[in-house]
């Protein structure tokens, strides 16, 4: 079976294409991991093409489809929903669509017993998502909070025991969040780990009763609005 996967909801965005076997093993066929300098609307299109042309593959070859929901950017997560809704209605084929954060978790999961992936929302917020990580469960769904109001969001995980956080959120605000608060977290040796498409993948080998869906099925986790509508909102107040 042949998967594209795919995960545009930061200022970073991935694509891959997978070959999964029967007895489970797989193969990166190929990668294009990318920064944002123009729309990631403008190149995905571009990318999946050059892509499946190195692969020597088709649109027509993909079997499966998997993507990462957000949170993140309203404008970046909507590029690789709308993209992969498309394809699924065109080519017919399922969608395994998850948390964007989720992977991230899942991949650092032997570093510690319990984390958050935090990362940047901007204007001086973050999105967070916390985990146990041993047996693995998510025990916080994502939210976005200001730094100062992290701690009242995150009951779950037990502060009295370190805490691994992954993601830019905190290196990047550490001086906001109280001092109780920050003294229990420990930053991932990876100063800023993304989802990619390959960890998206990877989450999905090893579920246990994977979700397929149906293109018109796939909704976007949007915890935050467009610019526009959060600069309003600020208006507001």
């Amino acid at each position: 079976m042949i998967f594209l996967s795919v995960d545009t909801s930061s200022h970073s965005a991935s694509l891959g294409l997978f070959k999964l076997s029967e007895d489970s093993s797989f193969k990166v066929l190929g990668r294009k991991d990318w920064e944002k300098s123009r729309s990631h609307s403008e190149v995905i299109t571009t990318y999946t093409s050059e892509l499946l042309d190195s692969c020597d593959l088709k649109l027509s070859d993909i079997n499966q489809l998997c993507l990462g929901l957000g949170p993140g950017s309203f404008t970046g997560i909507r590029v690789a929903v709308n993209f992969i809704k498309s394809l699924s209605y065109s080519l017919n084929i399922p969608v395994y669509a998850t948390n964007s954060l989720l992977p991230v978790a899942y991949k650092n999961r032997h570093l510690a017993s319990q984390c958050l992936v935090m990362t940047n929302a901007f204007r001086n917020m973050v999105y967070c998502s916390g985990f146990k990580l041993s047996p693995f469960q998510e025990v916080i769904k994502p939210f976005s909070c200001s730094p100062a109001d992290l701690e009242k969001h995150i009951s779950a995980l037990d502060l009295k025991e370190k805490t691994l956080v992954i993601g830019n959120g905190f290196s990047l605000y550490k001086s906001l969040f109280s001092v109780s608060v920050a003294s229990q977290f420990i930053e991932s040796p990876e100063s800023y780990e993304n989802v990619c498409s390959q960890s998206i993948f990877e989450y999905f080998l090893q579920d246990q009763s994977p979700e397929l869906l149906k293109w018109n099925q796939v909704i976007p986790i949007y915890i935050r609005g467009s610019e526009a509508e959060e600069k309003l909102k600020l208006s507001l107040k």
